[in-house]
């Protein structure tokens, strides 16, 4: 049989990995079902578990040992991505570098340090897995009706917690929902669905929201509009601004990159559309709330000295940054969980002893950047960043590389165009997510949280796919 190849693959230590994890492995059978486990984690944690929940969290960590197979290809597979790759990786370990120095010249226990050093490896560990796995196609496809499942399963439990709360609180009496959100004068619950917290259901709703609109403005049909409704209703009744803001966010950056692709055409104006609209039915439920959230949350009227919790961790963090520098408080000292768990004494240091929340003992944990910028100082933060840019890099760079390379070749097979299709669909929602994942990091510790992560990082394998399938098809003459 004979073969055209449209483009030869790059030859190196890349070509040689790829050739010994041929097309014929086996099924990321063990990511998909870690995927299944962190999604059905957060339900069991809304029920009363009483003394054994402390051991059910330590179960989350734990679940990771299943996606350990797929670290050293996805590590390989991210070194040799030229320029960009190496940047990731040296830039990541930069940044435990300067947290783990920084706590050699610092007050601050072991067993602080090394539970916090063990947390921030869950993101290097999942995006290596995720690139690793590779068949993003297989994954999301397998994915998606359990997606789907959730959904509806959230509505059912929403419309729940609606009419009949009393009920729902007493069956579900270990749920964080508990908060409410007050919209002309009337006191409406915050939804959850099937999760343990409203932020999890959000997280999950805008992702697949986001998905849904990018595969809409791909592919014909209906039934993505169907699924857009849905998830954006889930979505609203969580009240999660930051969550819908990264949404919008998120699609409005892969519009900006790809806006004169051609190859979509009027497709994408659709997919510009529906996002101005998502957009324009949120101002109803933003406006009433901008004023207090400038003013109060943001700390725009007193920065330095501002009681909301969040802006005081990123006021507080830019002054011990800056006390330390050039190095940082110590992985363990601030900002993070191991900071709560061990009772970092960096907090007295600061002051929070006057701030009512620190004395209860809440939103110690809600942000990310403080934890950063408080732990491994400057240099680390910025080392962090660089990690993030460059990864963020990888995501534009394989998709403006592989765009219209279908353009290029006067022949193709069938199979050929539905896997650019397919790739094409999954690379965007890789920028989308990732973008979310960031934007949330604003105000919550997504880099440090899995469920986050899962959701964030789920189609970076697309990153392999777009090289593997697109740069290196092979087509037997026989499909043309």
């Amino acid at each position: 049989m004979s073969y055209m190849i449209s483009e030869n693959y790059n030859n190196g230590f890349y070509s040689v990995t790829r050739g010994f994890f041929s097309n014929n492995e086996k099924r990321p059978i063990l990511l998909l079902w870690w995927i299944i486990c962190i999604s059905i984690h957060p339900f069991v944690k809304k029920f009363d578990l009483g003394i054994y929940l402390q051991y059910y969290d330590k179960v989350e960590e734990a679940l990771l040992i299943l996606v350990f197979p797929y670290l050293l290809r996805g590590l390989l597979i991210l070194w040799n991505i030229r320029i960009w790759g190496p940047i990731t990786v040296f830039a990541y370990l930069c940044y435990l570098f300067w947290g783990s120095l920084s706590w050699l010249f610092s007050p601050l226990k072991i067993e602080a340090f090394a539970l916090q050093f063990l947390l921030e490896l869950k993101m290097p560990i999942l995006a290596m897995a995720f690139i690793g796995a590779g068949d993003t196609k297989w994954i999301i496809k397998k994915f998606l009706p359990y997606s789907k499942m959730i959904l509806l399963l959230s509505i059912a439990l929403i419309i729940w917690q609606f009419v009949l709360p009393e009920s729902y609180n007493t069956f579900f009496s270990a749920g964080a929902h508990q908060g409410a959100f007050f919209l002309l004068q009337e006191r409406l619950p915050r939804a959850a669905g099937i999760f343990w917290h409203p932020g999890q259901l959000a997280t999950f709703s805008a992702t697949m929201c986001g998905f849904y609109i990018i595969q809409l403005g791909i592919k014909k049909g209906k039934k993505q509009l169907l699924w857009i409704i849905l998830s954006f209703f889930v979505l609203l009744t969580t009240f999660s601004r930051n969550e819908t803001f990264a949404m919008i966010i998120g699609l409005l950056v892969v519009y900006f990159f790809f806006r004169r692709e051609k190859f979509y055409g009027e497709k994408f104006i659709s997919f510009t559309v529906l996002t101005g609209l998502l957009y324009f039915i949120l101002i109803p439920i933003i406006l009433p709330y901008v004023k207090f959230t400038m003013y109060n949350e943001l700390g725009f009227l007193d920065f330095w000295g501002a009681r909301a919790a969040r802006v005081a961790f990123y006021a507080k963090s830019f002054l011990l940054a800056n006390i330390k520098f050039p190095l940082g408080g110590g992985l363990g000292g601030y900002g993070g969980h191991a900071a709560d768990v061990y009772s970092s004494p960096y907090y007295l240091y600061l002051g929070f002893q006057k701030y009512w929340w620190f004395q209860r003992n809440t939103f110690l944990t809600d942000t990310f950047w403080p934890h950063v910028i408080g732990e491994s100082g400057w240099f680390g933060f910025f080392s962090y960043c660089l990690c993030l840019f460059a990864l963020f890099k990888i995501l534009v760079g394989k998709l403006s590389s592989k765009i219209i390379k279908i353009g290029k070749s006067s022949i193709v097979s069938a199979n050929f165009y539905t896997h650019y299709v397919d790739t094409k669909q999954y690379m965007f929602s890789a920028l989308l997510a990732f973008t979310i994942l960031i934007v949330n990091s604003v105000t919550a510790p997504v880099f440090t949280d899995l469920f986050s992560l899962w959701l964030g990082l789920m189609f970076l394998g697309s990153i392999q796919n777009g090289d593997a399938e697109l740069n290196g098809y092979v087509a037997p003459v026989d499909e043309l």
